[in-house]
């Protein structure tokens, strides 16, 4: 994830997560479905489509934050779901925050 400070209905705020094997990433060329699952404090969780990072060989996929996505101040969870011939897997849960404005 980027480190920045994120707020309520920020735009285009980059959330990336990796998938490993330990410590190891995971080679993910092959994922066709790409997706970062977004929890938000209290409302349902949000299913965004993702894209590679680079070529999917270092695990890593991202989304970036369009309107009404971060609409909700608190503690947010996300987790990455990739999945193709033979495979289905998910990220570890990240936690993060989003301030209110003022």
């Amino acid at each position: 994830m980027a480190a920045k400070e994120l707020h309520v209905g920020d735009i285009g705020t980059i959330l990336e997560a990796i998938l490993v094997d330990g410590e190891t990433p995971v080679p993910i060329q092959g994922a066709a479905t790409r997706e970062i699952i977004l929890k938000p404090p209290k409302a349902a969780k949000k299913v965004k489509a993702a894209a590679f990072t680079t070529d999917g060989s270092d695990g890593k996929i991202r989304y970036v934050t369009a309107t009404g996505d971060l609409d909700e101040a608190g503690t947010w969870r996300m987790q990455a779901h990739i999945a193709g011939t033979g495979f289905d897997q998910k990220s570890q849960v990240i936690e993060f925050e989003v301030a209110y404005n003022l």
